[in-house]
């Protein structure tokens, strides 16, 4: 038997299976997931799901990389550098799902998905300070662990909840700025700017 025929409008195989991995990462803890799982709940071969993924470990990678929060801090580093940080806070939010599907990481439970978050964070808000993570010093490594740490920490507390308003008030209070004037001024301190 040949593969099934897409029909234009369809959800294509890899949207179905990341759709499965998103209920079921609701449902049951990371660790327990598999590959034969997520493509019987997508309703696709598990054959399907090697032809787009590695591994349940690169699909998770892969699907975080889709729910990208990327677009956030660079806004936040530019009204910080600009003292505009208080009136930038309110108007630059994520996506609400993204921002929905990272607290489902953070909260997972699982090593492999919190340290993909905290990764992932990291990453955009050293890209939007312009700062490579080589060269920060070694007090600069520890301020970032804490922050970044403590980030997804809040995320994956189960008292918290991490919308928009959260995120805003969070920017706007000592402690925000504090982390957002800290990771700008990582780029001041950069002693190979390239």
């Amino acid at each position: 038997m040949g593969r099934p025929r897409y029909e234009q409008g369809d959800a294509t195989a890899r949207d179905r299976l990341a759709e499965a991995f998103w209920a079921q990462l609701e449902e049951i803890p990371f660790e327990q997931m598999t590959a034969r799982g997520v493509a019987a709940a997508a309703g696709v071969n598990h054959n399907t799901f090697y032809r787009h993924f590695d591994s349940l470990e690169d699909m998770a990678a892969n699907l975080f990389d889709d729910i990208t929060l990327a677009e956030v801090p660079p806004m936040l580093v530019a009204a910080a550098s600009q003292g505009a940080l208080a009136e930038a806070a309110g108007n630059v939010m994520p996506d609400p799902e993204a921002l929905r599907r990272a607290v489902l990481f953070a909260r997972s439970g699982s090593a492999l998905l919190t340290a993909l978050v905290r990764e992932k964070l990291a990453d955009a808000w050293l890209a939007a300070a312009g700062v490579h993570a080589e060269n920060l010093s070694v007090a600069q490594r520890i301020d970032a662990d804490i922050i970044f740490g403590g980030i997804v920490a809040a995320m994956g507390d189960p008292l918290v909840q991490p919308d928009t308003t959260f995120i805003a008030q969070t920017m706007t209070r000592p402690l925000g700025q504090a982390m957002i004037s800290t990771l700008a001024g990582f780029k001041k301190e950069d002693p190979i700017q390239s």
